[in-house]
């Protein structure tokens, strides 16, 4: 739902936070009354200050009188493998004479002193950001400072420390937007010049698995919007791509229309969809509440991985978000269905829809088992994948190949127990309609039952344990249908010979080994790295680093090759109708 912006808004909603003087009244209507039992009425104002440079957002969250006390604020603290995301905020302090702010032992919470049951409002500024296109993981976090603001509830807001499932009424208010530009959000997006007011009715766990998106600048964000069988579609492009803005619009509208066919069911009014520019090599996405994001090479061209890309998002609705891991599962534990079995599901619906050919698809399946069978994490348990994820990309990788050729394998035992007449799409199906009326969450147990349908429970469960095991994965002959074809090759292995994560997290070499490819190239440790161009997991592709030196920067480019492996490839039967 937006509402116009009321006048006081209008001219005095930055000099309101910044001096902490209340202007938080809709047109027309009162003050917010007292929040009913065991909910809250708060208003987030969101500032955009392109004068300051070193802080440009600044924030104010008013809480309106509670039916109970509310005793300290959470402050941002991990998200997707950062973590002390509490330095990103600047100077939070109390707005209301009396209330005082105290720090606890622990950094990411504050005691509340003085509020009762009354009114408060805090105030805080958070920090710019390194540019996306610098940042591999800069999808799963805010982007602040280049023209647009885009922040991340988990590592941009400071919240009451109440339950995440406390039904909250938030009246999101943006100020110092130029008329002209975008305002989108998980729960709404500004529909007409000057709307500047977002009410959100969710909980206080959306809050933070929310988007805030918004041009800070004239034509820094452009926006593109449509409907899909009545519901709004709100693309966002920020930066400059390859890839022209129609055409990115296009191929959004196209996967959303395919996956709510695939799914049915309900879908929001209002989705959103944010792409950003991405470093050389890297597409990489995220999935939050109504939206998601995608950051894309700017170098590279439309093609089937971009498409996946945003299908494989967009699946996170489905298998993530309406199927989601029970409470008290570990952070990662069900990430082979997470994010695997979401691969599976978003390359068959792009297949089915006529979006993805099928030799395009064959050639996805057989780079998912190169890319397994030449990892440097192939071997590894599953406690380890889980350990690393946020800290080796080869482990990062794995969750979506074992889960990917495990889905595969399901899927072919299904339809060979049930003579066709069934499937792990008709399974996955069933899953959902049933998260839908009792959504309490799976375990790896629940999961296991369910694929289990007309097939024996313990071959299912041993099919999942070897495939998340380790190890090498050959799919069965019958995986792709009647007109695949299988062999084995021999390719070699990515071997850059240096540890690129740790290098890229210090911003200079690190491991190089003696005799490698990089140590052949002329690599050495501790070289500053100012630039990277890198195809994980490609072989095949050069690999470039630029490094600092005396003369202003050197480039050093090599094939990170190393031994050879045998691999499982697969191909069309020519003349075969699948």
């Amino acid at each position: 739902m937006t509402l116009g912006f009321p006048r006081c808004l209008r001219s005095a909603a930055l000099m309101a936070l910044l001096t902490g003087t209340a202007c938080h009244r809709q047109s027309g209507s009162s003050a917010p009354s007292p929040a009913s039992e065991g909910s809250l009425w708060i208003t987030l104002t969101i500032a955009s200050v392109p004068g300051d440079t070193a802080t440009p957002v600044h924030l104010r969250l008013d809480i309106a009188a509670t039916s109970d006390s509310i005793n300290s604020l959470r402050l941002p603290s991990e998200w997707a493998g950062r973590t002390e995301l509490f330095r990103n905020v600047v100077d939070l302090a109390s707005a209301t004479p009396g209330v005082q702010l105290i720090q606890t032992d622990g950094p990411d919470r504050v005691r509340i002193a003085g509020a009762g049951r009354r009114p408060f409002a805090i105030t805080w500024r958070l920090k710019g950001t390194v540019p996306s296109w610098s940042a591999r993981d800069a999808h799963n976090h805010s982007d602040i400072g280049r023209g647009w603001v885009q922040l991340v509830g988990y590592d941009a807001l400071v919240l009451p420390d109440v339950d995440r499932g406390t039904p909250v009424r938030a009246t999101l208010v943006f100020a110092g937007v130029p008329d002209s530009a975008p305002i989108a959000t998980s729960f709404g997006a500004r529909h007409a010049p000057g709307d500047s007011i977002i009410v959100a009715h969710a909980r206080i766990g959306d809050l933070e698995h929310a988007l805030y998106t918004f041009g800070a600048a004239p034509g820094a964000v452009r926006l593109w919007t449509s409907s899909i069988a009545g519901r709004r579609l709100i693309i966002l492009v920020r930066g400059r791509l390859s890839i022209p803005d129609s055409i990115l619009a296009g191929g959004v509208q196209q996967v959303v229309a395919a996956e709510r066919t695939f799914w049915g069911g309900p879908a929001p009014d209002e989705y959103v969809v944010s792409i950003g520019v991405a470093p050389r090599g890297t597409l990489a996405g995220t999935r939050l509440t109504n939206t998601f994001v995608a950051d894309i090479d700017s170098t590279r061209t439309m093609d089937a991985g971009v498409i996946g890309l945003f299908a494989h998002e967009l699946m996170h609705e489905w298998i993530g978000g309406t199927i989601h891991p029970a409470p008290g599962i570990a952070d990662g534990e069900l990430a082979w269905f997470m994010e695997g079995f979401t691969d599976f599901t978003a390359r068959r619906t792009l297949r089915t829809s006529h979006l993805l050919t099928d030799s395009s698809y064959v050639a996805a399946i057989n780079h998912v088992l190169l890319e397994h069978e030449t990892s440097t994490a192939r071997d590894s348990g599953w406690a380890a994948i889980v350990s690393g994820f946020w800290r080796n990309g080869a482990m990062q990788r794995e969750p979506y190949l074992r889960g990917e050729m495990l889905a595969l394998q399901l899927d072919a035992l299904i339809r060979r127990d049930s003579r066709g007449r069934d499937s792990l799409d008709e399974t996955l199906h069933a899953m959902v309609s049933t998260a839908r009326t009792h959504p309490s969450g799976v375990t790896a147990d629940n999961l296991i039952t369910s694929f289990s349908r007309g097939v024996r429970g313990e071959v299912v469960r041993q099919e999942v344990d070897s495939a998340i095991a380790g190890g090498p994965i050959t799919l069965p002959p019958d995986a792709l249908g009647p007109c695949g074809r299988a062999t084995i090759e021999q390719r070699a292995t990515w071997d850059p010979g240096f540890d690129v994560d740790a290098s890229l997290a210090a911003h200079a070499t690190r491991g190089v080994r003696p005799g490698g490819p990089a140590h052949r190239a002329g690599l050495r440790d501790s070289m500053v790295i100012v630039g990277t161009n890198i195809w994980r997991g490609d072989p095949s592709k050069m690999l470039e680093l630029r490094v600092r030196a005396d003369s202003g920067t050197a480039s050093f480019r090599f094939l990170p090759a190393g031994p050879t492996v045998d691999v499982q490839q697969w191909r069309l039967a020519p003349d075969c109708s699948p």
